[in-house]
Formats: structure tokens, sequence, C-alpha cells
């Protein structure tokens, strides 16, 4: 598979971006989640609509109206789709605004090269910062926002996706695992080297998925944290994290090389 660097370089750009709206946000205040979420579905029409005429893109536009016409089953899926967009949007928006998005923000790819940078001090952060055999047993007090690398089932890079980490516990065979929202989730996600997404059967409450902790990370590119754990000083086994590592290299990261 061949990738434009272009095109990488762009998606961690906007990939970055995203993850900085929970910054953004809090300067918004005192508006509260709610009026910041409805000032942004105001505006979202107008603004796609001048990005239409800017690109000259009104006939792609007008067939895709068309078409909806031709589709019935298609125009009713949209209420579906809007309210998945909607919940997602909402969390963004509110999670911040709570201050409760952590300040701290690790990155495991330069964004200008779109190569990997300290992977391995990335990973030993996270599970510093998120790993209760590590940090102190601390727990996820709010949901925190993160980035993965989503791979197919032979361990291909697809693109980039922003995820909601929930929590941490042991499943019921004693695995130390992520529960995390994902508004594409459904289960049995095979995102290749025996990474496969679990929804129920391993402790999973109700719309979360799940994946053993190590295997999140070796898809993970970016996370939240507040600051408040002993990331520099934490002990975390190096073979742990050259395990880590491996995965990522060998999936997601493959193309990428490394600073």
């Amino acid at each position: 598979m061949q990738l434009s660097g272009r095109g990488v370089a762009l998606s961690i750009i906007a990939s970055v971006l995203f993850a900085l709206v929970p910054g953004y946000v809090q300067l918004l205040a005192p508006l509260d989640g709610l009026q910041v979420f409805a000032q942004r579905v105001l505006w979202s029409l107008p603004a796609v609509l001048l990005l239409v005429t800017v690109s000259r893109q009104w006939p792609l536009l007008l067939a895709a109206f068309a078409r909806l016409r031709r589709e019935p089953l298609l125009l009713a899926s949209l209420p579906v789709a809007a309210l998945l967009m909607g919940i997602q949007w909402a969390l963004f928006v509110w999670a911040p605004l709570g201050w409760w998005v952590g300040r701290d923000f690790y990155i495991a790819v330069d964004v200008m090269t779109g190569k990997l940078h300290d992977y391995a001090g990335f990973l030993h952060a996270f599970f510093a910062a998120y790993n209760p055999l590590h940090n102190g047993n601390q727990p996820v007090i709010h949901p925190q926002p993160a980035g993965i690398g989503v791979t197919d089932a032979t361990g291909r890079f697809i693109g980039w996706h922003a995820i909601a980490i929930l929590r941490m516990a042991r499943d019921q065979a004693g695995v130390m695992r992520v529960y995390f929202f994902n508004p594409n989730n459904d289960s049995g996600q095979d995102w290749g080297q025996g990474v496969v997404v679990s929804t129920q059967g391993h402790g999973e409450r109700f719309g979360e998925g799940s994946l053993p902790f190590e295997q999140f990370a070796s898809r993970l590119y970016l996370f939240h944290d507040d600051g408040l754990s002993p990331v520099a000083s934490a002990s975390v086994p190096k073979d742990t994290i050259a395990r880590v590592a491996q995965m990522g290299r060998e999936s997601w990261a493959a193309l990428k090389g490394e600073d």
C-alpha cells in the first residue's frame, strides 16, 4: 500500500488539531457545554456551504441530494448518523468545560515529518499515566480523549481515529484491559496481530469496547494526562515497552520511519 507523504502529514495535523479542541473549548467560558455544542451545530451548515462554494463542489453536493431522493433508505439513515456524530461532538465539548481533560499532551509522531518520535518514551508515559499497576492504582476519573492508528485484519494502517478512554480494570481472567468509547465500534473489529476489539464477555459495560492494555497501547498514537502521575519515575519493564513498540512498528507505524 502506497501512502502519500503529504496526505499522511495533513492527516496527522488534522488529528492534532482535533486533539487540541478541548483546550480551545475552555477559552469559550462562561459558555457551557450545551451552548458550545449548539453553536457548533448552528455554524456547521454555513461553514460547509462556504467551503463547497470556495472549492467549487456544488455539482457534487447536488448529485448527493439527487441520490438521497433516489434512495429513501439512505435518507432514513441520516438521522442515525447525525445522532452518533452529535454524541461524539457533545462528549468532546462537555468534558473539557468540566476541567476533565488532562492538560498534558503526548503524541507518538512528529507532526511535521509524520515519523515516530521517541516512541518508547511515549509508551512509557502512557503506562505510567494510565496502567494501575504503574501509576499507584490511580483510576481514570473522567473520560479522556485519545487517538488510535486503526489497522485492518492484516495489521496494515487504515487511518486515524478518535476515541475516549473510560476506565482501566482487570477482566474475569485477570487481564488488565482498557475500556473505551468508540463511536464506530462493533464487536469483532479485527485490527490484526490478534488485536480484536471486544464489546461483551470481558467485563464491558453497555456501549464500551475493550482491549488488553498492551494491545490497546500498540495502536495508540496520542493521549492526554492530568500530569499528576509520576511519569518520569514510574517503573515500567523495558521488555513490556519493547514488546508493545514492536507491535506498533509492525502495524500502523510500519511505513512511517523513525527520528
